[in-house]
């Protein structure tokens, strides 16, 4: 694969069913900092892993003949994506030319009355830093 767009013809609109997730400090499990990140749709595994040379996020996406099972003790922001459905991505470029953040919306297909612009602002970052792959919650000003 190569673009964005190839990535997501794949994965959007498709169900997260389960989350896997390398942290980059195995004794604090609960921080959100990773050396890499899965997710599972039907069919198909999205993955984020770091580039240690230039702390880019590198994104990628194979055949997955079955989902794992999430491990509990996967922080609690990845855990909440199971069952969302993936909206929008964002893979984005610093001031240096790094591809080094990547951001993602998602639809609650649970939700009866889920705000207007909901899945279209992202609601999730990840950004590469120190080697590793660093999780933000995104939050609209106005919130």
């Amino acid at each position: 694969m190569g673009t964005q767009e190839k990535y997501w013809e794949f994965i959007e609109g498709k169900i997260v069913v389960a989350v896997e997730a390398s942290p980059s400090d195995p004794r604090n499990p609960g921080k959100c900092a990773f050396e890499w990140i899965s997710f599972y749709v039907e069919g198909h595994c999205l993955s984020l892993t770091i580039n240690e040379n230039t702390d880019e996020v590198v994104v990628d996406i194979e055949a997955a003949a079955k989902a794992p099972r999430t491990d509990p003790q996967i922080a609690s922001v990845l855990h909440r994506l199971i069952g969302k459905e993936f909206f929008w991505l964002w893979i984005a470029q610093n001031s240096h030319g790094y591809l080094d953040a990547v951001m993602m919306s998602f639809s609650d297909p649970a939700a009866e009355n889920e705000d207007t612009l909901g899945p279209v602002m992202p609601q999730i970052a990840f950004v590469g830093a120190a080697s590793s792959i660093q999780l933000f919650q995104l939050v609209s000003a106005d919130d």
